[in-house]
This record gives C-alpha cells, structure tokens and sequence, in this order.
C-alpha cells in the first residue's frame, strides 16, 4: 500500500506500479532520479499521494506527466 524510493535510486522502469489500485502513498526520499518508465502510474489508486522532495518538484512532475 505503501512505497518509498530510496535515495540511491536513479531510474525506474516502465510500468512500475501498473494497476497498482490499492497504492496509497509513494514517497521519494531521494534528488538522483534521471529516469522515468512510462506508464509508471497509469491506473493507481484515486487516492493515492505523492510526495516530492521540494528541490527536485519541477523536475520529477515533469518525468512523472512525460511518463504518462
């Protein structure tokens, strides 16, 4: 129900958490994502929350709609 990318990670493969319905948080601890999968997550949970570290918003927001 709850993920949490750690600090080391830099990329995350395409359709990561695909019909992930019952996802209710993901938390990225970390500023060294480059990359994006697509479909990362396409048809998760309504309510699910996203938090973003605030140096790295822009950018993850950005990778997270080019994602789709």
């Amino acid at each position: 129900k709850k993920v949490i990318i750690g600090s080391n990670i830099k990329k995350i493969g395409k359709r990561a958490f695909y019909k992930c319905t019952k996802l209710s948080s993901v938390t990225f601890k970390g500023k060294k994502i480059t990359a994006m999968g697509k479909k990362l997550f396409y048809k998760i949970g309504n309510k699910c929350k996203i938090v973003i570290p605030k140096a790295v918003l822009k950018k993850y927001r950005r990778m997270i709609k080019a994602s789709k």
